[in-house]
């Protein structure tokens, strides 16, 4: 689950005539700092908004505009580790920030003083909490997992939050802002004067849950100012460059399917530069093509290599193209991966609820001759192979303790037979056959097929049905579409299903996959355990692992989860889906990032080398 970024304007304050949490303003170091040389960027996806506008997007062109406009409370390094970006440090038992008052955990996190917004104007306490109550109104909707927060006040530049209970993924999830990818402020002032509406005095000083969620059940709300801002935020996606930003950049330019171009913040103060060398003067976002297959074939372009330092979101369908190009190209795991699902409770095939026949499937698939079959231009497949539920990049994950090929076909016929099945098509027993559900892109078919081939070998009938990964015309019935339109997921209308999840660092975010609760329905449309999954064990892991605070203890709450879901096979991984870049060596200090901070996460500590003689750090 991914949840919008906000941010609110510091004009907003002059208008509610309020000065509580304002940190003194000084003359940003930034303003003094030198600047050159420029960076071009693309992608065959072109952004649509940045992130902190009511109508937006999640794609990956987007996170990668946005990062370096939008500085958060926290976010992710390039190995996945939390960094400290609008705090001075990553709160932590053991350095006094996270705390159990009572049975509830407290959050202490140190804000950076005299912090501020492009504008110049003051980034305020207030603008901290804006987001956080945006994310409340009924028109918006976000508040799983932030109704964990039961308040937040300010003390000196200090934030306290106080938690319902104990939540040990509140770093991830449970910060004022946008979850998974950092957390954020708004500038209230900007807000108010841009949607022409004011945020209510009641809410703004300090964060009580029930004020905030009483507010919004009550008649004050319905047809106020408040509710007219945030209608104009939710159909603005922030693209403007009279727009205010907390990063290192800001915008100049936005030219739909031309040119985005982002220029220095003269007030940023918040990280400072690399030692000793000027940031990038310009960040340029370039249209190049709208196809991935042919920006693939493009990047081997001369004009492409001289204009454009960077080139991201291939899959691993292109990589044999990438590498006829000049650039060097980047494979870094990421949180995106392929993997198949099994309906334990299929209408009318009660073969999957059995965990033999599951694990029939899994020691079934020869991975490396799977992979290298699927991806020609793979060099070598373990670079892609995944075992885990929870991929690499992934400071949770025990990938690198399982095994990566797990193939063995007399151990999967024998587990057919325990089940009462036959192992040969044709042969003594009751004869197996299974729907195999996927979307109609050229991987995925082929994907299908190979997979169908060592199924056969093992005495698996598989029938392929590849479908829309969404209806035509909003029609319904494709792989992803709601119940209500009668999504094939959604509906639990498979067998066997493939497709992809693109995850978080923290592993609670998986939860909501096996809660029984989340067993899609009429009365639970929403439900996302496509599967239905009632494994009490299952649950148990996840339900330590969100009250467990000792990180030790959390970690091996998750390495047996881990263990568990590959040994009951309630899931397969096919492959990880890494974070493919095309990189020249112009950047300095350039840093992968496979988490949803984005490549340009450290945009702060770039610099331009023309000669192209940077190594990737």
């Amino acid at each position: 689950m991914l949840m919008k970024k906000v941010a609110i304007p510091a004009a907003a304050l002059l208008l509610l005539g309020m000065s509580v949490g304002v940190h003194p303003a000084v003359p940003a170091h930034a303003a003094a700092a030198s600047y050159s040389g420029s960076v071009a960027i693309t992608d065959w996806q072109f952004p649509v908004a940045t992130g902190l506008g009511g109508n937006t997007t999640a794609s990956v062109a987007d996170q990668e505009i946005a990062s370096p406009l939008i500085d958060s409370l926290l976010t992710f390094d390039a190995k996945g580790n939390f960094f400290p970006d609008m705090v001075t440090e990553v709160p932590s038992t053991s350095n006094g920030g996270i705390k159990v008052v009572n049975g509830n955990e407290v959050l202490t996190l140190h804000l950076k003083p005299n912090m501020m917004w492009s504008d110049g104007q003051p980034i305020t306490d207030n603008d901290f909490l804006g987001a956080l109550i945006l994310d409340f109104a009924p028109e918006v909707n976000f508040t799983d997992p932030l109704d964990k927060i039961h308040t937040i006040t300010f003390s000196g530049n200090d934030m306290v939050i106080t938690y319902f209970g104990l939540y040990a993924p509140a770093l991830s999830y449970g910060l004022p802002g946008q979850p998974n990818a950092g957390s954020t402020a708004i500038p209230i002032h900007y807000f108010q004067t841009k949607y022409k509406g004011t945020f209510p005095t009641q809410l703004l000083g300090s964060y009580d849950y029930n004020a905030v969620t009483a507010y919004f059940k009550s008649a004050a709300y319905k047809g106020s100012s408040f509710q007219k801002l945030i209608n104009a935020w939710l159909n603005d996606a922030y693209i403007s460059p009279n727009d205010v930003f907390s990063g290192p950049y800001k915008l100049s330019e936005w030219t739909p399917d031309q040119r985005i171009v982002e220029v220095p913040n003269p007030y940023y103060n918040i990280l400072p530069p690399a030692a000793g060398h000027p940031k990038p003067a310009k960040i340029q976002f370039v249209e190049v093509s709208t196809s991935e297959t042919a920006l693939a074939t493009a990047a081997g372009a001369s004009a492409t290599y001289s204009s454009v330092d960077e080139v991201y979101d291939f899959q691993l369908t292109d990589l044999a193209t990438l590498y006829q190009s000049k650039y060097q190209v980047l494979t870094p795991q990421a949180l995106f991966y392929e993997h198949l699902e099994f309906n334990q409770a299929a209408p009318g095939n009660p073969a999957l609820a059995d965990p033999r026949v599951r694990e029939a499937l899994y020691y079934g698939i020869d991975k490396q001759a799977y992979l290298t079959a699927l991806f020609p231009g793979l060099k070598n497949w373990k670079d892609a192979a995944l075992t885990s539920p929870l991929p690499s990049a992934s400071a949770w994950s025990i990938n690198s303790q399982l095994p990566q090929n797990a193939y063995n076909p007399a151990k999967a016929q024998a587990l057919l037979k325990a089940a009462g099945y036959a192992s040969i098509l044709g042969g003594p027993g009751k004869q197996l056959t299974l729907n195999f559900t996927t979307t109609n892109s050229g991987a995925r078919i082929r994907s299908a097929t190979l997979l169908q081939q060592l199924w056969i070998a093992i005495g698996i009938n598989v029938r392929l049905d590849f479908v829309p990964a969404y209806g035509p015309n909003g029609g319904g019935g494709g792989l992803f579409d709601s119940y209500q339109q009668g999504g094939i997921l959604a509906r639990h209308n498979f067998d066997i299903a493939e497709f992809a999840f693109q995850t978080s660092v923290d592993p609670d975010q998986t939860v909501q996959n096996f809660l029984p609760g989340e067993i899609g329905s009429a009365t639970i449309p929403g439900g996302v355990n496509y599967d239905q999954i009632r494994d009490p064990k299952l649950v148990a892991f996840f339900t330590q692992g969100r009250v467990t605070l000792d990180n030790a203890a959390r970690q091996k709450i998750y390495a047996d989860m881990q263990r568990y879901v590959v040994d009951n096979a309630d899931y397969i991984m096919l492959y990880n889906r890494p974070a493919i870049t095309l990189w020249k060596g112009t950047i300095g200090n350039f840093k992968p990032n496979a988490t949803q901070a984005g490549n340009q996460w450290n945009a702060f500590q770039w610099w331009v080398d023309p000669s192209g003689h940077q190594k990737v750090s």
